[in-house]
C-alpha cells in the first residue's frame, strides 16, 4: 500500500471516531490472515475461530457456537460438516441421562494438531510484523486491546473466557 493510500484511508475517519478504524483494521487483518495463514492450510478464519473456541472451552453445542460466532444455523451446520469431513472436529454422543437429541462437537487429535500448526504459522507472521514496530508501539497496542477486550467482556460480547485474548 502506498503512503498516499494510507493517508487517504486514515483521513476518511474523523479524529474522534475510535470504532471505524478498529473495524476497518480488523476487516483488513482478517482478509490478510486468511491469505497468509488460513488459506494455505485449507481453512478459513471462521474455521480457526471454531477450533480455537473448542480448544478453550472443550466440547460445545452448536447453540453455544452460534452465540459465540453469530451467523445462521445453516451456515454453522455447513462449517461443522466441512470440519468433520476434514477430520478436525467430531460429533459427540449425548451423555448418559441427557436428551438423545443433544449434540456437541469436540476437537479431534487432528484438529488439535491443525490448531497448533495455525498458531505456529500466525506466530511466524507476527514475528515478521514485529520488525516494523517499536517496543513502545507494541506495548501501547497490547494495553489498548487489553482494555478494549475488558470493556467488551463487561458488555457480554467476549465469549471465549479461557482464550489467550483475555491475558
Amino acid at each position: 500500500m502506498s503512503r498516499s493510500t494510507t493517508m487517504k484511508t486514515s483521513a476518511a475517519f474523523p479524529k474522534n471516531d475510535i470504532i471505524s478504524p478498529i473495524l476497518h483494521g480488523a476487516s483488513r487483518i482478517e482478509r490478510i490472515s486468511d491469505r497468509l495463514v488460513f488459506e494455505p492450510l485449507g481453512l478459513s478464519f471462521t474455521a480457526f475461530k471454531i477450533l480455537k473456541y473448542l480448544s478453550c472451552t472443550g466440547p460445545a453445542s452448536p447453540v453455544a457456537m452460534l452465540e459465540f460466532l453469530g451467523g445462521t444455523k445453516s451456515n454453522l451446520s455447513q462449517r461443522f460438516q466441512n470440519l468433520e469431513r476434514k477430520g478436525l472436529v467430531k460429533k459427540l454422543s449425548s451423555p448418559v441421562g441427557k436428551d438423545r437429541r443433544y449434540v456437541a462437537f469436540g476437537l479431534t487429535p487432528a484438529g488439535k494438531r491443525k490448531l497448533r500448526t495455525i498458531e505456529t504459522r500466525a506466530e511466524t507472521e507476527s514475528l515478521r510484523l514485529l520488525e516494523y514496530f517499536s517496543k513502545s508501539e507494541i506495548e501501547a497496542h497490547h494495553a489498548f486491546f487489553k482494555k478494549l477486550l475488558s470493556l467488551l467482556s463487561q458488555t457480554g460480547t467476549e465469549a471465549c473466557a479461557g482464550c489467550d485474548m483475555k491475558k
